[in-house]
Parts: structure tokens; C-alpha cells; sequence
């Protein structure tokens, strides 16, 4: 479990991410916070990933990487009272090869 409340969270690899069913990586908090999970290939998420907002907007979850994969029970919240935002797809790290 990754807690970051009311903060940043970053989660940054060369390679491939892979969080497992039963991970949890949370920022949340009253406006929720910020998640980035960013690979330098393969992202895939199978666990909990969130930063809710308790009070007013949600924060911000961005999942990278030149293949993300959101599989099974995996869930995804940057929900909040008033909105959230979401980033899911594609990107490289600078100076990777393809």
C-alpha cells in the first residue's frame, strides 16, 4: 500500500509497472491529490489506484506508458464531489527506443 495524502505520488520505471490485485496506491484527501504511474513500456494495473476528494474536486490519476492496461477487478478513482480527472494511454520516456 502507497499513501499519499493530500500529496504528490509518483511511481516511475524504465520498464515494465505492474500493480498486482490487492495494491492499493491512494492520495486521498479533502481535494483530492495527485497519482502518475509511468513506465517505460508496459503499464498494467490489476489493484486499487485512487485520489478521491473528500470536499471539493477530486484530484488526479494518470496512468503511462506505450501500453496500459486496466485488467480485472482494477479500479481507478479520482473522484470527488465536484469532478475529477482521469489520463490514461500511451507515452514514452525521453530517450527511449521503440
Amino acid at each position: 500500500m502507497v499513501l499519499g495524502e493530500h500529496g504528490e505520488i509518483l511511481l516511475k520505471a524504465t520498464g515494465n509497472t505492474t500493480l498486482e490485485a490487492g495494491s492499493v496506491v491512494s492520495a486521498n484527501g479533502a481535494q483530492g491529490g495527485n497519482v502518475t504511474i509511468q513506465s517505460g513500456d508496459t503499464t498494467l494495473v490489476s489493484g486499487v489506484v485512487e485520489a478521491k476528494g473528500s470536499e471539493g474536486q477530486g484530484g488526479s490519476v494518470q496512468l503511462l506508458g506505450n501500453r496500459v492496461g486496466v485488467i480485472d477487478a482494477a479500479i481507478v478513482d479520482a473522484s470527488g464531489q465536484t469532478g475529477g480527472r482521469y489520463g490514461i494511454g500511451g507515452w514514452r520516456l525521453p530517450g527511449s527506443q521503440s
